[in-house]
Formats: structure tokens, sequence, C-alpha cells
């Protein structure tokens, strides 16, 4: 749905990333360029059937791309007229003129503001921390775990592979360890799953969720090499949580089934935790805030706890890999683990948005009388979200 606008004024275009505070932001935006300023609005998911747009009748939410910066400079290189690319599935190509909210800006727009592509980035409003967490039962437990001495080096292989158990989805725990293949309800699942459930990992109350033990946590078979379950992002998100766990020799890996890194998707990580807290786990992953999920678990025996890596520097940033790198499958595997030098924790980060110059263009260009200028512009360049009125929004 994108209205014309009664004063005609240029389709806005944006991307709405794929993690929930980008979304809300994204939501928020075009209510306020739709309702109150009369701007047509759509949203860019990177993929034609993917929709997350606020008023699709269907309430869907589908996740697409995130940062997409061909998007953004095909909005630029055709002066910020994107219709002709979005229109229908064949030939179409993604094509946004505005990010509201990105985590890795500073590692990949600087190029394409030299070229003129985009303008120089602005802050969104919003502190963005990335890192390793385990739950706090986990870390009333393990209180070692917290910090990531007790997890380096061959003397804390077994102990990683014993705790962090392997999590599997519904239809897998039918197949693999139900004795009846789910054909009646036990404590575990309901039955078997409806094929649109089959690859969830939590499902309330349906499937609580399933742990396993797995080769690779055989530490009596593989002594040298066997690991725990460590879970990951998705490709397209920054995360080097792997090149983190080979250079400090670390007992884990993530084993999920998305790209070279073997992530999960945002939906399958959240899943994972509710497994994990329906059925009293320990799980070690990739994660963020804000998000609703972390909020959600605050005060409770499953609240995020902060994994402590080695401090971040300036030299660590420099010496990290492109974070895009690691799920290109033509690197080698020395490629995508980069250089030993790159090997910290996460700095809390400046969340920004980011403009394609064509945005100017088509909504304040020197060619448009200054009576039937878009108001647009201003809007998406002085519009701010706190953490705090995120984090408020996630509460309701």
């Amino acid at each position: 749905l994108c209205l014309p606008s009664p004063l005609n004024y240029t389709e806005i275009r944006i991307e709405s990333q794929n993690w929930e505070s980008a979304l809300f932001h994204t939501w928020i935006l075009q209510i306020l360029l739709t309702e109150m300023l009369d701007v047509p609005v759509s949203i860019e998911t990177s993929f034609f059937e993917y929709v997350t747009n606020f008023y699709d009748e269907h309430m869907r939410v589908e996740y697409g791309w995130s940062d997409d910066e061909r998007a953004l400079a095909r909005a630029t290189r055709v002066d910020g007229d994107c219709v002709p690319f979005t229109s229908q599935m064949d030939g179409y190509l993604a094509c946004a003129h505005y990010i509201p909210q990105s985590k890795t800006s500073a590692r990949w727009t600087p190029e394409f503001i030299a070229n003129k592509t985009l303008e120089p980035t602005q802050s969104c409003g919003t502190m963005g921390m990335e890192g390793w967490y385990i739950p706090l039962h986990t870390a009333q437990i393990y209180p070692e775990l917290r910090h990531y001495s007790a997890l380096v080096g061959e003397e804390n292989r077994h102990k990683l592979a014993r705790i962090f158990r392997r999590p599997i989805t519904w239809v897998q725990y039918c197949e693999w360890v139900s004795p009846h293949n789910c054909s009646k309800p036990d404590h575990i699942a309901s039955g078997f799953p409806e094929q649109r459930d089959w690859w969830k990992f939590h499902v309330p109350g349906n499937f609580q969720g399933h742990f396993i033990d797995t080769e690779e946590n055989n530490c009596t078979k593989y002594p040298s090499n066997c690991t725990g379950d460590f879970i990951d992002f998705p490709c397209g998100w920054s995360s080097y949580a792997l090149p983190t766990l080979y250079h400090l020799n670390i007992g884990l890996r993530s084993y999920g089934a998305n790209g070279p890194p073997k992530g999960y998707w945002k939906t399958q990580i959240d899943e994972i935790w509710r497994a994990a807290n329906a059925t009293k786990e320990h799980v070690m992953m990739m994660f963020l805030k804000p998000d609703p999920l972390y909020t959600e678990f605050v005060g409770t025996d499953y609240a995020f706890t902060r994994v402590m890596l080695p401090e971040p520097t300036a030299e660590c940033e420099r010496n990290r890999r492109r974070h895009k790198s690691r799920c290109e499958e033509d690197r080698t595997f020395e490629e995508r683990m980069g250089d030993p030098k790159g090997t910290c924790d996460e700095p809390p980060s400046v969340l920004q948005k980011i403009y394609s110059t064509s945005l100017r263009h088509i909504t304040v260009g020197d060619h448009i009388p200054p009576a039937l200028r878009s108001p647009a512009y201003e809007a998406l360049t002085t519009f701010t979200l706190s953490d705090l009125q995120i984090e408020e929004m996630f509460e309701t």
C-alpha cells in the first residue's frame, strides 16, 4: 500500500532492515509521513515478495536484507525514481532512499559518501550494543563463563561441549528423539507439527524446544576437537564471533543453516532463547540491544548476561575483515577468519541513519519550486528515537 500524495510529493522508499527496533523506527516514519505530511511511502525489503508494510491488510512482517547498499546506490543512479525497478516481480531490483537505523554504517558507507552516492550519516538517536550473552541462570551456575578467560584453550574444551548442547527443531525432535514420532503428545511436544512449524525451535503451548548431544560435542570420541554449540547471527548481519572463537581457541561453533558461518535467522535466535528458558538449558549466543526479547527477560532468571571478551581497541577495529565477507562463498577459510589482531569485543555504537543523495534531489532539489517541496527530507533528517523510547514501546 502506497497512497498517492494530494500535493504530488514523490514517493519515499524506506529500507526496513531485519530487526525489531529498526522495524519500529520504519513504521513510525511511515505513519508520520503518510498520515501527517501526505508523503507517499513504501517499504523496501530487498525482496519483491517480502512485506513489512505497516498498512498491510494481512499484517505480514517478513524480514528481508539489511544494509543493502545496492538499493541506495540504485536510487542515486536514477535520480530517486525507484518505480521502474520495484513495481513488478519481473525485473525487480531493490531501490531505497533511506535507512532509518544501521549498526554497521561506519564499516561500509565511507566509500559511498566519498563518491557522493550517500550523504554523510547522522545519529538516529539510538545506541546499539552487540555481544555474546548467556542466561543469568547459566551465569549463576557457572559464574566463570562471564569472562572469556574461562572459555579459551584445550583445558576448557570438554566443559563447553558438555554445557552447550545443540538446539533442534520440532520436526527434528519428532524424527530423531520422540519414541513414537510425536504420534501422541508428551511433555515436550503436543504432537507432530504442521508443515509451517517444522523448523521452529519453540512454539508456545505446543513445542517446548529440545537440546541434544551430537557427534560434535562427543569429547570421548573427539577429545581434541569436540565443540559445544554457539548461536551466531545470520548472513547480512555483522558478527565476528567465528573469528573470535577460532583465534582464541574457544571450543564452540555455530551449527545453523544460514550461510558459511552457519548462523541462525533472528526469529530462530529468539526461539532458541525461549526454548532454553522453557527447558532450563544453557545457551551462548550473539545478541543485540535494544531488542524486545532482551527487554522481555529483564528481571528473570533468563535475563541476558554479557560475556566479556578482550577490550575493543582502534587497532582491533582496523584489523577486522569486512563484515559481509563472512558470507561470501568464494572466500577461503583464512580470509573469513581475518587477522588475529581483529579479535576483541564489540564497542557500543551510535546507530546511524543513511540517506541516498537522491533523497534531497526528489524532495527539496533546486528544480522544485519552494512552495512544492516535500517535507519528507526535514522529517527524516530531524526524527530520532532514543533507547528508552524504543524500550518503552517493547514493554507495551
